[in-house]
């Protein structure tokens, strides 16, 4: 049985604002449909813009015509979705319709990028590849790795509410900051078990989809909590650490007998995401498999025979011992 570790990790102040925002609207767009609530979103979405440095530098109407273009489509369904096997693995993809990517791309990327993502996490963002990354660890003596289960999926419309609430309500009301963070998070999301997505069925099913061209900024950012706690954990134990999307590296420069290092994984306990144990992998032995790259004596190669990918160590076997847990943790 695969076994997982979890536990919530982002302070949740205001889930009650958005339970009470979504039962007051029964589709996504009908909040632009709604004069004060519209108006509140303009307001909203102007003001965070300009804070932010928009540098569309638009003005209120012509905010006020893109989303009138959003209201105006045929459909109500924000997202066209499909499966499409990537890697031997089924993908739930979910591609935003002309109108919505305009408001995404113009208006929410903008805002979104403006805030911090953690100086270790580099996946998707600007002027980093992984071999790039790969070469912030180097010497390595030991290697630790693993990955977030459903990562995008993880990421539920309530999280996304709480992270929007926040940066809203550093500049208006609790109204403005509830009709603000609660469109934009209606818009970020998708139902993954509602492929119609005009309308809500259950908003704990909604989570950051795969194919927006704000999810991955919006991901990144939102794990900045947990990015602080894993450098910590690391420095305190004289490790590097990084995250490349949902794949969490952590290595030493020196050899690492045993998989002790392990212990700095267990931050996520902390975290509201899935990791399966069968996929953390230990290395102490070169060539080190690490993305997709084999790194020998800090030279960094694309893997051509996944010789050292198949000689990683899986901890699955031995790992999730919860008395060993509590002492790691308490030491």
């Amino acid at each position: 049985m695969t076994v997982y570790l979890e536990e919530p990790w982002l302070c949740m102040d205001n889930v009650d604002k958005f339970a009470e925002y979504i039962s007051e609207i029964k589709y996504p767009l009908q909040a632009l449909e709604t004069p004060r609530k519209k108006e509140n979103i303009l307001n909203g979405i102007l003001k965070l813009s300009e804070n932010h440095n928009n540098l569309f530098n638009d003005n209120k109407d012509e905010i006020k015509v893109d989303l009138e273009r959003l209201v105006s489509m045929k459909t109500k369904c924000l997202y066209r979705q499909w499966q499409k096997e990537i890697k031997g693995k089924k993908r739930t993809l979910s591609i935003p319709n002309p109108e919505l990517e305009i408001i995404l791309k113009k208006y929410v990327k903008n805002i979104i990028l403006n805030l911090p993502t953690h100086k270790k996490a580099y996946g998707g963002e600007p002027g980093w590849s992984t071999a790039k990354m790969i070469r912030m660890h180097t010497p390595i003596g030991s290697v630790l790795s693993c990955d977030i289960y459903h990562a995008f999926e993880s990421v539920k419309s309530d999280f996304v509410f709480e992270f929007y609430y926040n940066i809203a309500a550093k500049y208006f009301s609790e109204e403005i900051s509830k009709d603000t963070a609660g469109f934009l998070t209606t818009i970020s999301t998708v139902d993954y078990h509602n492929r119609d997505n005009s309308a809500f069925r259950n908003y704990y099913n909604n989570a950051l989809p795969q194919g927006s061209p704000v999810s991955m900024a919006l991901f990144n950012r939102m794990l900045y909590p947990i990015d602080i706690e894993l450098e910590k954990l690391c420095q305190k134990n004289k490790l590097q650490y990084s995250r490349w999307v949902d794949d969490i590296i952590i290595t030493s420069p020196i050899l690492q007998k045993d998989n002790s290092m392990m212990t700095i994984v267990l931050a996520t306990l902390r975290e509201n995401y899935a990791i399966p144990v069968h996929k953390v992998f230990f290395q102490n032995k070169a060539p080190f498999y690490i993305l997709g790259q084999d790194i020998k004596d800090e030279v960094i190669l694309k893997s051509q025979n996944n010789i050292a990918k198949n000689a990683r160590q899986s901890v699955e076997e031995y790992y999730y011992n919860t008395s060993n847990i509590n002492r790691l943790i308490n030491a």
